[in-house]
């Protein structure tokens, strides 16, 4: 499956920035997830020579220069190729390009000042109960993908919160965090959401995620 190569200024048409440049700088996309950019030198000793940069998160990262547009595309869609096969990914056979990013609407404001709602995850009000709270990091390939925090603290001290890695940026809305009552749940619950980003992102696992105590 080819990678696609779309205008920055096409993509956040809702980004100003993006608009003032012409249309030589670019992202290049694996479904929805932002792969890597491409943009020319405009000045100096180097101008007329293309910089491009793919990331995959996690550190695994790595970019260069090119000659071309066309040389700058190749060698990102290669170096892209080269991260996600060091995260036992593979790019989805039918995975399409994503629809441009608009800025969310703007709502409006509510005339009063509203407390923030209390956060259970991190409720330093109780005690410990747990003095050696449990916790399980899950990889793919040298990617770490999410941790899985035992909760010491009463009320709910056995319960477990778990948290996607790795996977920036995210769909919109997308719920990468939470809290479920055994490990065996939040294990579930990472599967599916690690699962629906692999969709979302347009690649496939090809080896088996690796779970371990840490």
């Amino acid at each position: 499956m080819p990678l696609y190569l779309r205008r920055r200024a096409d993509h956040y048409p809702d980004d100003h920035a993006a608009h003032l440049f012409t249309g030589d700088r670019y992202v290049v996309l694996c479904a929805n997830l932002v792969a890597g950019n491409i943009e020319p030198i405009d000045s100096g000793p180097s101008a007329g020579v293309w910089t491009w940069g793919t990331t995959l998160g996690g550190g695994l990262t790595t970019g260069g220069r090119a000659d071309s547009l066309e040389l700058g595309r190749r060698k990102l869609a290669e170096a892209f190729r080269a991260l996600i096969a060091r995260a036992d990914l593979a790019e989805r056979p039918d995975a399409k390009a994503g629809e441009p990013v608009r800025d969310p609407p703007s709502v409006d404001e509510p005339a009063s000042w509203k407390p923030v709602p209390h956060d259970p995850w991190w409720d330093r009000d109780h005690p410990v109960v747990i003095h050696q709270p449990k916790r399980v990091v899950v990889h793919s390939g040298e990617l770490l993908i999410g941790v899985l925090d035992e909760i010491a603290r009463a009320p709910n001290a056995g319960q477990w919160t778990w948290a996607l890695s790795g996977t920036r940026p995210n769909p919109p809305g997308f719920v990468w965090r939470g809290q479920e009552r055994t490990l065996d749940e939040a294990r579930a619950a990472h599967t599916a959401c690690w699962t629906e980003w692999l969709a979302w992102a347009g690649l496939e696992q090809k080896q088996p995620t690796r779970w371990r105590s840490a």
